[in-house]
């Protein structure tokens, strides 16, 4: 293999693996001023309380359409087999609609840093 292919892929590579870390970087405070706005709708306690979204305590790592006792899922989330991470988190925020087709969530957070602040604010369990 050429020395300019393995530089490539070497670049592809690191890219990838810093995409991943890059989507990890948020301010956690300036994500829990954010999350007021997604407070209209979901609740992030231990109350195991919902509003119209599922209660958002522990969404990191579960799968989608999981929460018990929560009644509202559409059939596309429940089947959806989606498992909250950054990844997913960061394209669901961005476009729920594109994400999981006849979604409720019409909320959409077009701002990269505010994605990432409500993430790191989920994350950390604040």
């Amino acid at each position: 293999m050429k020395s300019s292919k393995l530089v490539a892929l070497g670049a592809a590579c690191a890219f990838m693996v810093m995409g991943d870390a890059a989507l990890a970087q948020g301010d956690a405070a300036a994500g829990a001023t954010a999350f007021a706005r997604c407070r209209a709708c979901h609740l992030f306690d231990d109350t195991g309380r919902h509003r119209v979204g599922p209660n958002l305590a522990g969404v990191f790592g579960r799968t989608s359409g999981t929460v018990e006792d929560f009644p509202r899922y559409s059939e596309n989330m429940l089947t959806s087999g989606i498992v909250w991470d950054d990844a997913t988190l960061d394209s669901w925020l961005a476009a729920p609609g594109e994400i999981v087709a006849g979604t409720t969530m019409k909320m959409i957070i077009g701002d990269e840093t505010m994605r990432a602040n409500i993430i790191a604010f989920l994350k950390a369990g604040i």
